[in-house]
């Protein structure tokens, strides 16, 4: 959140631990997301508040297509509490309430098809057996949307 005078400004962050991912395909399609795991990062901190989130990635790998499709989710907060004089009572202003939420797609398609394989190198059950190039076309869309419960109002 900016402030029209910088001085008053300040940015919400995650407490994002440290993660494990998994991720799953069978042809051209692959599923793949993470899962935080606190204990085993160093920077997570519990003061910082909890910090739910999800990440997913659904992966299309075609012969004239390439996507991705993407979700986040982060849902819990925090700031430095440096910024809020009014509310250093520790070193952290915790938002539980506050939620965000990406979504976007990548879509790029291949011109020479026949001639050139995209999906060898992801799949690894096809080969190149003649160097060829394509035009790719491609573009990529994302939006995202902010929610919290909560709306606090503080002049300096």
């Amino acid at each position: 959140m900016n402030a029209p005078d910088a001085a008053h400004s300040f940015r919400y962050q995650s407490n994002s631990p440290g993660r494990f991912g998994f991720s799953g395909g069978h042809d051209f399609l692959t599923l793949a997301g993470t899962f935080g795991v606190g204990t085993i990062d160093p920077l997570y901190s519990k003061e910082k508040g909890k910090t739910k989130q999800l990440n997913l990635q659904l992966a299309i790998t075609g012969r004239k297509i390439l996507a991705d499709i993407y979700f986040q989710k982060y849902k819990g907060l925090y700031a430095d509490a440096d910024n809020f004089s009014v509310f250093n009572n520790g070193n952290f202003y915790i938002r539980p309430d506050i939620e965000t939420r990406l979504y976007g797609t990548t879509v790029t398609l291949i011109d020479k098809s026949r001639k050139f394989t995209a999906q060898a190198p992801f799949l690894l059950d096809a080969r190149q057996k003649k160097s060829a190039g394509s035009i790719l076309y491609g573009g990529e869309f994302f939006t995202d949307r902010q929610k919290q419960t909560a709306l606090l109002y503080h002049h300096c």
